[in-house]
Order: C-alpha cells, then sequence, then structure tokens
C-alpha cells in the first residue's frame, strides 16, 4: 500500500530532488527524534532496533555496507569490528554528522541515492538497510540494489517499521486521548514514509531474489520486522 507524497512532504517527482527532500525531512523526521524522544519505551523500542540490527549483521572482519546510515548511530558500532564500512546517505549534512562520529580509518563515506548505490557488484559481505525501503519512492529499485552490492556469499540485513502494527498502536492511543505519549512523532503515518511496508510486502519483493534465512520482530511491541536475507546471483 502506497502513501502518496503529501503537499508538506513536497512531490519528489517534480517539485524537488529526492535529495532535497531528504535533507528537509530529516531536519525534523530524523532517527534522532527516536533516539532523543522523551518518553523512555520510545527510546528502549529505538535502542533495541539498534541491537537487533547490529548482532544480526555480525560484522567482524567484513566488508560492510550501512545504505541509509543517516547520522551513523549504528555504522558507529559496526565500524569497531568489521573490515571496512562504506557509510552511506543521500543526505550530506546526515553523512557529514556521522563522519564526526565514526573517527575511523576504516570507514568511507559516501553520499548516495539508495535506489542507485555507488558501489560496484558483489563489493561488500554485509548490507544494512535499516529504515531505509520505506522511504524511497521505488522500494523493489533499492532492493534489488542491495543485492547488487552484496556478494553471492554474503547476507543483506533489512529492517523496516511494521507499520500496520505501530499505526493500529497510534490510532488507540488517539481513541484513548493518550496521542501526547507519542510527543513530536507524527500521530499517523511517519511524515516520509512512502509505502507501508508488511512481513508480507517484505517477503513479496524478496520472492525469487533471496533466501531467507531468518525473518522476526520485536517484542513486546513488534514495532519493526527485521530479516537475514542471502542474496540469489544468477551465474
Amino acid at each position: 500500500m502506497a502513501h502518496a507524497l503529501d503537499s508538506t512532504s513536497a512531490d519528489v517527482d517534480r517539485k524537488t530532488s529526492l535529495s532535497e527532500w531528504n535533507a528537509r525531512l530529516n531536519k525534523t523526521q530524523s532517527m534522532m527524534l527516536l533516539e532523543n524522544h522523551p518518553n523512555p519505551i520510545i527510546r528502549f523500542e529505538e535502542q533495541q532496533r539498534q541491537r537487533i540490527i547490529i548482532a544480526l549483521a555480525n560484522p567482524a572482519g567484513k566488508i560492510v555496507a550501512d545504505v541509509g546510515c543517516e547520522k551513523g548511530a549504528i555504522s558507529k558500532v559496526l565500524a569497531k569490528s568489521c573490515k571496512k564500512i562504506y557509510c552511506m546517505d543521500i543526505d550530506s549534512n546526515m553523512l557529514a554528522m556521522a563522519k564526526k562520529e565514526i573517527p575511523s580509518d576504516n570507514a568511507e563515506f559516501i553520499v548516495t541515492d539508495a535506489q542507485n548505490i555507488m558501489l560496484p557488484d558483489n563489493s561488500v559481505d554485509v548490507t544494512v538497510s535499516a529504515c531505509t525501503l520505506p522511504h524511497l519512492p521505488n522500494p523493489k529499485k533499492g532492493f534489488d540494489e542491495l543485492i547488487r552490492i552484496t556478494k553471492p556469499s554474503g547476507r543483506i540485513i533489512i529492517h523496516v517499521p511494521n507499520e500496520n502494527f505501530i499505526l493500529a498502536i497510534k490510532k488507540l492511543l488517539r481513541a484513548f486521548g493518550l496521542s501526547f505519549i507519542l510527543g513530536p512523532l507524527s500521530p499517523t503515518l511517519a511524515p516520509g514514509h512512502l509505502h507501508i511496508f508488511s512481513r508480507k510486502k517484505l517477503l513479496e519483493i524478496a520472492n525469487g531474489k533471496c533466501f531467507i534465512e531468518k525473518i522476526s520482530s520485536n517484542p513486546p511491541f513488534f514495532t519493526g520486522i527485521f530479516a537475514v536475507l542471502k542474496p540469489i546471483k544468477n551465474d
């Protein structure tokens, strides 16, 4: 189910470029809203999300790509044990923040569109895409790019929000007059989420392109969907 860009988000096809749209969105709606949220439960959810992705990546000695890294909260941890990490985001301002957070000799910072990743085919062992696919005008193209840059023996770590479940929670909060709990977060679909992802939608996109090693959610609130995929490469 697609969510059309509204007038506040801008039409990335006609009114502004994708990079400009992301930069504007990140000024008020980056993942830092969750990291620094006044509600400890929401902060816990974000911390748990990051821990799960890092554990699934298991980057020791590997070449890693973090596609859509924002300010590098996950990349910073991955960089400590991986052989090399490509920190990539379409927003150059976010990437500049990441560079300050990750003063590592094994980190390279690349401004790139996740639908056209500036890396060669089969160049990384572990590819991480954390809450990036819902922001893309064409998530299937973005998914194909993740496969393209990942080695045949590599792994792709995907996280997408469990959007239908999140929307149900928000609806319940509104019904009981508790939307204030969300603070600066949207009481409806998050700005910038162009597509509503579910486990079914993720599996449909991956069908025939990847082996599913693991797919799960995060109790107790099940706000995220996490998958470990092995790319299927044609000879």
